[in-house]
């Protein structure tokens, strides 16, 4: 079973090192190799939860110029997953995000074009209640408040405007002072970020 669902064929990377999956009667674990042929163990668990490897072990999402995104513990219900950023060279962890609001593997689905689409968009422990946009290859970070404290936060795909060159966050959140007795009152509220890209750009 743990053969059927988990591929121990390794995965190249463009510099020379790899990523493999290994496995015994009692424990699941995934490998990096550099090109220098020195290992390290960068996530393991226990064999009870092979048939749900897909879903809470780590998926390699994407390929950076210095470092590897991880997707990781998939609720069932779909959505919330947590993602890891380990250095490409060593596989050493680099950031642990969570649930990120936006990663840059989806820029084929919605089309979006900007000069470096090597971004994601998480929230941040810098602001309260706020998101912090994440150009991957060069680390440079910029931070930008949320209209709301609210934690019920749903955001959409981001939007870019090539012309105008600005990228445009949409997001939705309860009302906090609806009358919650009345479902009428529950009304959402719609919000937005713009970030100028020539401002916050790589």
């Amino acid at each position: 079973m743990i053969a059927q669902n988990i591929s121990c064929e390794p995965i190249l990377l463009k510099n020379g090192a790899k990523l493999f999956y290994q496995f015994d009667c009692d424990s699941i674990w995934l490998i990096h190799q550099g090109k220098n042929g020195k290992k390290k163990n960068i996530f393991s668990t226990n064999t009870e939860y092979a048939g749900y490897h897909y879903r809470l072990d780590y998926y390699l999402v994407k390929e950076f110029r210095h470092s590897l995104l991880f997707r990781y513990g998939c609720p069932a219900t779909g959505g919330g997953c947590s993602y890891s950023l380990h250095d490409k060279d060593n596989g050493n962890l680099l950031e642990d995000f969570g649930d990120l609001i936006y990663d840059c593997t989806y820029m084929k689905d919605y089309s979006i074009k900007v000069s470096n689409n090597n971004f994601i968009i998480y929230y941040s422990d810098s602001l309260q209640r706020g998101i912090a946009l994440y150009y991957v290859d060069n680390h440079k970070k910029y931070y930008f408040p949320l209209d709301t404290d609210q934690f019920d936060i749903r955001f959409e795909s981001p939007v870019v405007d090539k012309k105008l060159k600005r990228m445009r966050l949409d997001y939705t959140y309860i009302n906090p002072d609806a009358d919650y007795s009345d479902l009428k009152e529950r009304r959402e509220i719609k919000a937005s970020i713009v970030i100028d890209l020539k401002k916050y750009h790589p």
